[in-house]
């Protein structure tokens, strides 16, 4: 039997008034905070994704045994959860791709705000574009959201710290930039001028270098099934 609105609501609430009160440092991201900073365009809200320290998580997970909720590690890597009855939240710690570990910096960049009648903290609006620019998958593709972020936010933006949490996957970002421009070119002014033509010139760079001599795929950072065959039987090394 599925849960009535209240019930999750009220499960998701119980949740929260236990890190409080345990003062465990914690970060709602997903589909709420995607709501939080678009209104309106934000998507349906189906489950809850709280944001922790890799080394936080194990006694959070204790401290919810203890409260009487069930608990377990799909990853050790980056995901574990949170359960009583029909309702769970994911506590995440990293990314499935394991590249952007939550720290400290997480925390001092994270939004004050109010979920359930709570005090709690979101992810900032460039981490959340962050995380969500490497979930490309068949069934799971998070484009939409990064340009509804920029949409509601892209005068408001760090860029140059979104910048740095990509420097070295800047031309993933110049992509997601150019999609951006593509669905919305009259708002295309939303992104810095500075920004495209510092990533146009490293693109620019790029074109007069030699081409890598080992056969890389990065898209295994993007997808975990879509790119198999390329390092299963095409010969590709997988690269971060």
């Amino acid at each position: 039997m599925s849960n009535t609105v209240n019930e999750v609501e009220t499960f998701y609430k119980n949740a929260l008034q236990v890190l409080k009160r345990h003062a465990i440092p914690f970060m709602v991201g997903g589909s709420f905070a995607l709501r939080e900073y678009t209104l309106d365009i934000g998507r349906p809200m189906h489950d809850l994704d709280l944001f922790c320290k890799a080394g936080d998580y194990p006694k959070t997970l204790i401290i919810f045994n203890k409260e009487g909720y069930k608990t377990s590690i799909p990853d050790e890597r980056w995901l574990a959860k949170i359960e009583k009855g029909n309702n769970f939240i994911d506590l995440i710690f990293s990314s499935p791709n394991y590249i952007n570990p939550v720290d400290d910096s997480w925390l001092s960049y994270a939004k004050e705000a109010t979920l359930f009648g709570i005090d709690t903290k979101m992810i900032a609006p460039e981490e959340l574009i962050w995380c969500k620019a490497y979930i490309q998958e068949r069934i799971h593709f998070d484009g939409a959201d990064i340009n509804h972020l920029i949409l509601r936010k892209g005068d408001k933006l760090d860029w140059k710290r979104l910048l740095m949490r990509m420097e070295n996957h800047w031309d993933l970002l110049l992509s997601i930039l150019i999609n951006f421009r593509f669905v919305y070119p009259s708002e295309r002014g939303l992104v810095p001028k500075w920004l495209m033509n510092e990533l146009i010139s490293r693109l620019k760079s790029q074109l007069q270098n030699p081409i890598p001599k080992d056969k890389i795929c990065r898209g295994p950072l993007l997808s975990r099934t879509q790119y198999e065959v390329d390092t299963t039987k095409n010969g590709f090394k997988v690269i971060s």
